[in-house]
């Protein structure tokens, strides 16, 4: 049966969050004030936006521990 949004929000969840890893990880190696910074801080904003919009909690993608884990029933 084919998801009420025509996606599976879990799935793109998993992709923007490696996407969001993968851009913080880039930003370790730039200069903060330039605008590729600028714009991989953009981005990361947006996916925390769009986890915001799928699951009502901007801080989905946020370090987490264990029990923030158990919370979003991830392991």
């Amino acid at each position: 049966m084919k998801h009420p949004l025509g996606f599976e929000p879990s799935e793109l969840l998993d992709t923007l969050g490696a996407c969001r890893s993968a851009l913080i990880a880039a930003q370790r190696g730039m200069r903060t004030k330039s605008g590729l910074y600028r714009g991989a801080d953009a981005i990361v904003s947006e996916i925390d936006e769009m986890a915001l919009i799928l699951t009502g909690d901007r801080t989905y993608f946020y370090a987490t521990g264990h029990a923030e884990q158990m919370r979003h029933g991830r392991k």
